[in-house]
């Protein structure tokens, strides 16, 4: 996508702002196209510790506003692992690796659209629910997999390229 473009959501978003009542300096906002690629790399070099908040522009030129944040697991209490969960990739792999060896309960997220929903202590319901993903998401499936974990309550967490990242649907 081209300069010209980006410069218009960047003003686009600026005038949303003014018009909601916010300062549109107190935010750093990246704007985007719903049918765009994410650039998970891009997004996470960006993403301090205050996280970054995301525009994104659909067909009809109304713009949804997410928070992205780097992810940390705390430890949980689990000393097994569950073996019946289905590995598709190395990627599914190394994620479900690193939630088990952190202490963590992983159970299929199927019901919920995800790869996995996950547990730190005996809760009776998953607070997370977890995507692996590779650099090929666009906005759109983004937004899917944030509504329905609006909907059922959980945070919504993303594995990519090594990385943790939580993503939530904000109101400004």
């Amino acid at each position: 996508m081209n300069d010209v473009i980006y410069i218009w959501y960047y003003v686009f978003i600026d005038e949303d702002l003014k018009k909601r009542g916010r300062n549109p300096q107190d935010y750093e906002i990246r704007g985007y196209s719903y049918d765009e690629n994410i650039d998970f790399n891009e997004i996470m070099e960006g993403n301090d510790d205050n996280g970054l908040y995301v525009g994104i522009i659909d067909n009809e030129l109304e713009i949804i506003y997410y928070k992205i944040e780097k992810h940390v697991w705390k430890q949980g209490n689990f000393k097994e692992s569950n073996d019946e969960i289905g590995l598709e990739d190395e990627n599914h792999e190394l994620a479900y690796e690193q939630m088990t060896a952190m202490g963590l309960k992983v159970n299929s997220g199927f019901k919920f659209g995800a790869d996995y929903r996950v547990y730190s202590e005996n809760e009776e319901h998953a607070p997370w629910i977890v995507i692996v993903c590779n650099n090929e998401m666009k906005w759109l499936e983004m937004a899917r997999a944030v509504r329905v974990s609006h909907a059922v309550k959980k945070n919504l967490v993303f594995w990519v390229n090594d990385a943790w990242i939580t993503v939530k649907w904000i109101r400004l």
